[in-house]
């Protein structure tokens, strides 16, 4: 593109333009907001552009496109990635989820999960978060994944009791300060902070202070803080 223009966004079948992009980078998107490489407005008003509502009617319609039970409560799986959804409602019925698929959203914000007690695996990856909250219901959750988001702070994992791992790479965590929280987090054993910009060499005192996580993959962490970016 010429100097001076500014550069647009594609998202499916239309584009936006971009005003940080200064005509020179062209922001591409293929299905969900969380994929775009481009700047966190341009993500947000993609999501709203093409927001769509979660309602029960919508979340029968794609139980039954997927041959999934009609009612509710049977269902131990949900896929729900690349809809287009905004925020997380209308779930008060699927109490017997064991894993929930929501990755690649324009999700903004965890809720609405009170009735997900049995959940053990659940999928938040390429969204709009920027705050870990509201999981204080997941007694059970196992396996979070909040990669691709903009988390600047790990926070309110510590009453998953039972969660033994956690992705949270590619978000805007930079200090120590910014993952001490994972002290309080003796059950994690699986961690992924790769692609933050993490690059105090203290952040390994955290870590060592992680039992399973240092007798389990001590090497795998120290080879993904060596080449955080």
């Amino acid at each position: 593109k010429a100097e001076g223009r500014s550069s647009t966004w594609q998202w499916g079948e239309g584009q936006l333009n971009c005003p940080q992009s200064a005509g020179r980078l062209q922001h591409r998107e293929f299905r969900g907001a969380g994929t775009a490489t481009g700047c966190s407005s341009c993500k947000q008003a993609a999501a709203k552009r093409l927001r769509r509502e979660m309602t029960k009617k919508l979340l029968r319609d794609i139980c039954k496109q997927q041959k999934l039970y009609m009612t509710p409560c049977l269902n131990d799986t949900l896929y729900l990635h690349y809809k287009g959804f905004d925020r997380l409602e209308n779930l008060e019925e699927y109490t017997g989820l064991k894993c929930l698929w929501l990755e690649c959203n324009g999700l903004t914000k965890i809720e609405n999960l009170e009735a997900q007690t049995e959940l053990r695996c659940l999928y938040l990856h390429l969204n709009l978060i920027n705050k870990i909250e509201n999981l204080e219901p997941l007694q059970k959750l196992d396996s979070l994944n909040l990669s691709n988001n903009y988390i600047k702070i790990i926070e309110n994992l510590s009453c998953l009791r039972v969660l033994h791992t956690l992705q949270i790479a590619h978000n805007k965590l930079q200090t120590v300060e910014d993952i001490q929280h994972l002290q309080e987090c003796p059950t994690i054993c699986v961690l992924d902070l790769s692609h933050n910009k993490l690059d105090d060499p203290n952040i390994l005192n955290i870590l060592e202070t992680m039992p399973d996580l240092v007798s389990k993959i001590y090497m795998r962490i120290l080879y993904m803080f060596t080449y955080m970016s």
